[in-house]
């Protein structure tokens, strides 16, 4: 049996790996922006009933048949 090297770990590498590993809260979103880990917390209540609003606001002035489908975390 022959011993295979391997390459360094980098940083990103690094990472990469405690990204993956993360066990974000439900409703929680992760994300690795230019090199950082971003955690966002889920929309409130407030914030669905303002995008609503304004979505049918579009679809009312809108020629074209439209369609939203709004997800909650």
């Amino acid at each position: 049996m022959t011993a295979m090297a391997h390459e360094p770990l980098t940083q990103e590498d690094v990472l990469l790996e405690g990204f993956l590993a993360l066990d974000t809260p439900e409703g929680f979103r992760a994300e690795l922006i230019e090199g950082e880990i971003v955690v966002t917390p889920p929309p409130d209540g407030d914030h669905e009933d303002y995008i609503g609003l304004i979505v049918t606001q579009v679809i009312r002035g809108s020629r074209t048949d439209m369609q939203f489908s709004g997800t909650r975390a």
